[in-house]
């Protein structure tokens, strides 16, 4: 902030400021800001951008909702689990093999996936599994591995239907708050890429954006990629034929931003139990596999 204002105070541009510090500043905020200078409307491009950075956080935190509570589900799912099969376990079976009795089928089966947890088998499985998931973590961060994840997302049930919304909506939003600051369309196009939070779609607009480069309408490109809703595809046809492309747009983000709060709804309501009903089903044959012996015990059984 520092050295902002000392920049301002030596004459230079606020955009020019703003673009010395691409960590604080996107590229979306400071093309605005550029044009919002040349054109004398700097308020009016700073009150477009605090609304867009207002509803962007909104969208964010929604996010982040909704896929934190499914990851602390199987996180404790999964800690109960090893916690059972490898300390608990094997001391209930400890008192209940002492009976000379035998174990019914799922205790058997329980024991054997214990035992192989522990044995050095299951030791070097363990460490293959780890390994993967640090290859699977380091691959998904190269272009080719994000580019694989991302089109893996938009085609999963419930989660990919969510993620193309949010992306409709953050197009919408985006390329309309670019609009209304008479930011250049293809300069708009590469800005609004980055804000899609999806490779696959973003390449799309890359290609999209070299189409209007050759003259082609926003929405016969955006039509051709075969990615985009056909109501944004309308909306952004109607907004060039009329001249009104930024009032659509942001009317139609409005709309997108509503679908995607019901979305994100469906998928915090349908993945948690979802996951918690596959934790149900193994934690029962858990208990399954433990009670049966005690209840032969404490009937007689053999």
């Amino acid at each position: 902030m520092d050295d902002l204002i000392e920049r301002g105070s030596s004459g230079e541009a606020r955009a020019d400021a703003q673009a010395e510090h691409p960590e604080a500043f996107t590229t979306m905020q400071v093309s605005m800001t550029r044009a919002g200078e040349t054109a004398g409307a700097l308020d009016e491009v700073m009150n477009s951008l605090a609304s867009f950075a207002e509803r962007d956080l909104e969208l964010r935190e929604k996010l982040r909702s909704a896929s934190l509570y499914p990851l602390m589900i199987v996180g404790f799912g999964v800690v109960s689990i090893f916690v059972i099969m490898i300390f608990i376990l094997p001391r209930i079976m400890v008192v209940v093999s002492e009976t000379g009795s035998d174990l019914p089928l799922p205790t058997r089966m329980l024991m054997g996936m214990a035992d192989w947890a522990r044995s050095p088998a299951g030791i070097i499985a363990g460490l293959g599994v780890v390994a993967a998931a640090g290859f699977w973590w380091y691959w998904k961060s190269t272009p080719e591995g994000a580019l694989a994840m991302d089109r893996i997302k938009l085609k999963l049930p419930f989660i990919g239907p969510a993620i193309r919304r949010v992306a409709v909506s953050r197009f919408a939003r985006t390329l309309g708050t670019l609009a209304a600051a008479n930011i250049p369309i293809v300069e708009s196009m590469r800005i609004v890429r980055d804000t899609l939070g999806n490779e696959v779609l973003a390449r799309e607009i890359d290609r999209a954006a070299d189409g209007i480069v050759r003259g082609s309408a926003i929405a016969d490109e955006l039509r051709d990629t075969g990615q985009f809703p056909s109501l944004l595809i309308q909306v952004i046809a109607m907004g060039e034929r009329t001249g009104r492309l930024d009032e659509l747009l942001m009317d139609t983000a409005d709309s997108y931003d509503k679908e995607t709060n019901a979305a994100l709804e469906r998928v915090m309501t349908v993945v948690p139990v979802l996951i918690i009903l596959v934790l149900a089903l193994f934690v029962a044959f858990i208990l399954a596999a433990t009670l049966l012996p005690i209840m032969n015990i404490d009937m007689g059984g053999p």
